[in-house]
């Protein structure tokens, strides 16, 4: 009899790979499904993180040509690759990073020890870098918000233009330059101010066509207030003629009778002319009938009534003609009125133009004046900014607040729990395979033993039936 053998480096094949995982298939099942399961809930479970970005072009000078894709050669290099190293550092620099906290919390110039901590995240958490053999580089951030991820890479390409623009401004050596061009401003300023002023007090708009109206409204005034006066006298001259003809006729005999655009004269006319007839009547009476007779006292009678309506009617007629005279009057007072002040505003015209003239010298002289400063300090500034080359910024994509999480990536995270759960569920079936000492077939004890096997029982399991009796 050979001595028995040791199981140190057991022979494997396909008939017991098979015959493990048919034993060991509910084992590997419970182990594969649960972590499978288990992974997939925790990736549920995390919390999900958003990533927003956007993408910024580097434009240098128009010399050189802007690089959006690059070639793909092995050997060729990015021309501007330090400059473009030099913009990412400035975005994740420490003075970028505290104006973005600064525009998140809305406070003031000033940080305390918890928006150095803020600094310090942000700092970290910033993800800056340039896209590959391109003059783009891409910045992003995560964060558990996507609205607020947005937010704080709009709020990083704002703060670094912004500082960019400060770093890179050019200081004006010439302060006699700055000080001339303040000062011409507040000159300027007062000018301005004054000249407004004036003309405004003076209710100026134009003033050669200021001028020309009060000419033409002076000498307007000027005709009409002749047309009046001459009205004026005609009617004056008109009613003496009536007061004199009528108090110096005792029996009106001689009032003369003269149309008028003021009264109406037409029932003086008309009394006047029943007077008559009936004067006429009473003197054809007396020819042949004395005082006394009954129809010459009945002529008399309608002589006395009408002569005393006559009076009464051309009273009246000469009050609306006195009525008349007095609104003349009074327009006349109006028009001298008028006349006055129209002929002071000639008398002041040439001071006024005089003063206008010279305020507008004025503004104008300190605007050129002005406008030259300007202009020198821009060339100055345009020589110094064409030594520099500076680099232009343009936003090619805009920070879009992001839609979908970026993490946990529930279906990678499956695939891997899926491999995960195969190996660990295979290992431990063949490691409690490898682990069991018990003899599972005729080879295994063959080579346990050393002895040949020299039968084999099959264990048949049978459903148990009754004796049956003979």
């Amino acid at each position: 009899m050979q001595p028995a053998q040791q199981i140190n480096q057991p022979d494997f094949n396909f008939r017991d790979i098979k015959r493990i995982l048919k034993t060991r298939i509910r084992l590997i099942l419970i182990i594969f499904i649960g972590i499978i399961g288990l992974i997939v809930l925790m990736s549920m479970k995390m919390q999900k993180i958003y990533q927003a970005n956007a993408r910024l072009l580097l434009k240098w000078d128009k010399k050189d040509a802007i690089i959006l894709q690059g070639s793909g050669r092995p050997g060729a290099e990015q021309p501007h690759k330090w400059q473009i190293n030099s913009e990412v550092e400035l975005i994740r620099s420490y003075q970028v990073a505290e104006r973005v906290s600064r525009f998140l919390n809305k406070s003031s110039n000033s940080t305390s020890q918890q928006d150095n901590k803020k600094i310090t995240w942000l700092m970290e958490n910033i993800i800056v870098a340039p896209v590959n053999n391109s003059d783009i580089i891409e910045v992003a951030f995560e964060h558990t918000r996507p609205v607020r991820a947005a937010q704080i890479v709009s709020f990083f390409i704002k703060a670094y233009t912004n500082f960019r623009q400060e770093l890179y401004e050019i200081a004006d050596e010439n302060e006699f330059l700055n000080d001339q061009i303040a000062r011409s401003k507040n000159k300027l300023k007062i000018l301005r101010k004054d000249y407004n002023d004036y003309l405004a007090q003076k209710d100026i708009v134009s003033l050669s066509e200021q001028k020309k109206q009060v000419l033409n409204q002076f000498h307007s005034v000027e005709q009409d207030l002749f047309t009046l006066e001459r009205k004026c006298t005609l009617q004056e001259t008109l009613i003496q003629q009536f007061q004199l003809i009528r108090d110096g006729s005792a029996d009106l005999g001689g009032l003369p009778v003269r149309a008028s655009q003021n009264a109406n004269w037409g029932n003086v006319q008309k009394l006047y002319n029943q007077l008559t007839e009936l004067r006429l009547q009473k003197i054809k009476l007396l020819n042949d009938f004395t005082e006394e007779y009954e129809q010459v006292k009945a002529v008399e009678s309608n002589i006395s009534y009408i002569r005393a309506l006559l009076q009464k009617e051309v009273d009246r007629v000469l009050e609306i003609e006195k009525a008349t005279l007095n609104a003349f009057s009074a327009e006349k007072k109006i028009l001298q009125a008028k006349y006055g002040v129209l002929k002071k505003q000639l008398r002041n015209l040439p001071e006024i133009e005089q003063k206008h003239e010279a305020l507008f010298r004025d503004v104008n002289e300190y605007e050129n004046l002005y406008s030259i400063l300007v202009k020198r300090k821009e060339e100055d500034t345009l020589n110094a900014f064409k030594n520099m080359n500076p680099v232009k910024i343009e936003i090619l994509n805009p920070p879009l607040v992001p839609t979908e999480p970026i993490r946990p990536n529930v279906r990678y995270n499956a695939i891997i729990a899926i491999i995960i759960g195969l190996f660990v569920s295979l290992g431990t079936a063949f490691l409690m395979e490898f682990s069991d000492p018990t003899v599972k077939n005729a080879e295994s004890l063959e080579k346990t033993t050393g002895l040949p096997v020299l039968a084999e029982v099959q264990f048949l399991q049978q459903e148990s039936r009754p004796l049956q009796q003979d």
